[in-house]
């Protein structure tokens, strides 16, 4: 039997497990037993469902892990391509997607910055109409290169986006806008049509064997990092130099990917399901696409792991009993490793990932592709569907189709209760729980308090903005809200800037464990912003969304909170948030 040992390590990495080395030597066991790895590598489905329809959705799910040499394969077309648009004189490259057509753009944008001479990289993945507008104003449209992603190409938001700034290039260049679009796209797809509709610069067609969330190191990655300046036949190598230390003939514990998986996997499983991220300022952002990679993958069937990214470290009194710390860090950069052996002495599990170089982003990515599939083994969930992404935007869908035709303003959802400044709106199954607690003639304060009464041990807090993300004052108010939650509950707090999270934590939110309580933010406008060719506009849209996911939660049983705001301005998001801050402080 191989022993997982405290203080473990592996390649760039060390495992200090605090007393769960049975759970993880078990789970290890376990992969060698079943042959994981080597079946993992011939694509066998059979590892994750016994189910023949699941078994095909999963077979066409694998193509990920062919990506560092197929990608490999086709660096000179890329490389090529990315000569051009700086040749032709780009100054920005704006990625349209949401969800895993956005997030490894973001990544490739936050970690490596503008190089000389290359467009400046940037990804809207937000309909709120001041994020919109805070990209429009920094662009030259016609210096602009858009990169319009979506797997299957239907997708709501990028389609909205793109039909906002393909008019603004028409007024510019008429029947030549199309040449300051691409698509990135699966094929025979309504955005390949709009490729050709259109007359875009270029199509790029991605293999269809992949989900959005492992398309890190495909086209929907690779493409704007490349555009961008990123030396992406260095990212690659490092991934392909991953995926070879991960064939199927070394033991479990001596593969990396299979180490991480089995123990996020046995950790869960004893009750330390909060996965909480601290990373290096420069790869920061790696940790939003570490949220979805997990929370989308594992958090169904009433379980699944809790990705928590972004929230600082505090002392080990912060912090209850359901945690896993995580450091990713470059060498040399950070200085946390007191505190860390601090939560390590309280009891906590630490694991720590030393990166020398932030290329080796390329060898993380594929590190943790194969560690959540792993893990996802482990819990027995099958990490490559989404059931419950599909509710929230169905009952968006039906919102903005009630706007559409009988053009009648939207309703907020749920039980309200109303201030002078500020509606709160709360489930049916929420409000029945604040009466249960003895919440008579509730004012927004007071039933805010009551809401995060309801917090228990063990329960994290979800953070919930349709806020402008591009806003430093935004980020600031919600940064206070979340350590305030955090201090004040004990609990691990997520946050969340919609429609992003729909499409990343939002299936943990409504598929696994009913250990989360939602707060939502959002807000009206004084004007609205047309999408043209829709009877919508973007805050109507934006709204829609929020209400939409609302109802989603309601419907499962969830705790939650929605905070409608009448408008965006500075003042209006300061008084909300002293108010939910003020309720914070009120509860038990």
């Amino acid at each position: 039997m191989q022993s997982a040992k405290t203080d473990l390590k592996t390649k760039n990495a060390e495992y200090s497990l605090n007393g769960f080395e049975p759970q993880v030597t078990r789970a290890l066991d376990f992969f060698d037993e079943t042959r994981f790895s080597e079946r993992l590598l011939a694509k066998d489905a059979s590892l994750w469902s016994r189910s023949p329809a699941a078994q095909r959705l999963i077979k066409n799910a694998l193509g990920w892990l062919d990506m560092p040499e197929w990608m490999a394969e086709r660096l000179d077309e890329i490389t090529a391509f990315a000569e051009g648009i700086k040749s032709a004189g780009f100054k920005h490259a704006v990625v349209l997607g949401m969800g895993g057509s956005s997030l490894a753009p973001l990544v490739m944008a936050a970690t490596f910055g503008v190089k000389k001479g290359y467009p400046e990289l940037i990804v809207l993945d937000s309909t709120d109409p001041d994020a919109l507008r805070s990209v429009a104003k920094k662009i030259n449209p016609s210096k602009t290169l858009f990169i319009v992603s979506s797997k299957s190409g239907t997708t709501i938001e990028p389609l909205s986006f793109f039909e906002y700034f393909y008019a603004k290039i028409k007024d510019i260049k008429g029947e030549r806008a199309g040449e300051n679009f691409i698509a990135i796209t699966d094929s025979n797809t309504p955005l390949e049509g709009f490729y050709r509709k259109y007359s875009m610069r270029r199509l790029f067609t991605n293999p269809s064997d992949i989900g959005g969330r492992y398309s890190a190191l495909s086209y929907f990655g690779l493409v704007p990092a490349a555009v961008c300046g990123i030396n992406i036949s260095k990212l690659l190598w490092h991934a392909n130099m991953s995926a070879i230390a991960m064939q199927h003939n070394v033991r479990a514990v001596e593969n990396r990917g299979l180490m991480l998986g089995a123990t996020l996997g046995a950790l869960a499983k004893s009750g330390r399901d909060k996965a909480t991220f601290f990373l290096s300022k420069e790869i920061s952002a790696f940790g939003l696409w570490i949220e979805q990679l997990i929370a989308e993958s594992t958090g169904k069937d009433g379980l699944g792991i809790v990705p928590v990214a972004g929230e600082p470290i505090g002392q080990p009194s912060s912090y209850g009993p359901d945690r896993v710390f995580i450091h990713i860090g470059l060498k040399g950069r950070d200085n946390i490793e007191t505190r860390l052996k601090r939560l390590e002495e309280a009891g906590h599990p630490v694991l720590r990932f030393e990166l020398k170089d932030i290329y080796e982003l390329g060898g993380e990515f594929f590190r943790w592709e194969t560690a959540i599939a792993a893990a996802s083994c482990a819990l027995a969930i099958n990490p490559f569907d989404q059931p419950d992404v599909e509710s929230a935007k169905k009952l968006t869908a039906a919102r903005l189709a009630k706007v559409s035709a009988a053009k009648t303003p939207l309703t907020l959802p749920g039980v309200c209760v109303k201030g002078k400044k500020t509606a709160v709106c709360f489930g049916k199954k929420t409000m029945s729980l604040l009466k249960k607690n003895g919440l008579k003639k509730p004012t927004p304060k007071s039933a805010l308090a009551g809401f995060f009464n309801l917090v228990n041990n063990g329960d994290y807090i979800g953070v919930l903005s349709y806020l402008n993300p591009f806003d430093a004052e935004v980020v600031r108010e919600l940064m206070k809200l979340r350590k305030k939650s955090r201090s004040v509950k004990k609990s691990a707090v997520q946050m969340g800037y919609g429609p992003r999270y729909l499409h990343s934590t939002g299936q943990l939110h409504k598929g696994g464990a009913d250990n989360g309580v939602f707060l939502m933010l959002v807000h009206g406008a004084k004007k609205e912003t047309p999408i043209p060719g829709r009877k919508f506009g973007f805050s109507t849209l934006e709204v829609s969304q929020a209400c939409g996911d609302m109802e989603a939660l309601d419907a499962k049983g969830r705790r939650v909170a929605l905070v409608f705001l009448k408008d965006a301005a500075a003042k209006t998001i300061k008084g909300a948030a002293t108010l939910i801050g003020n309720a914070i402080g009120r509860t038990r």
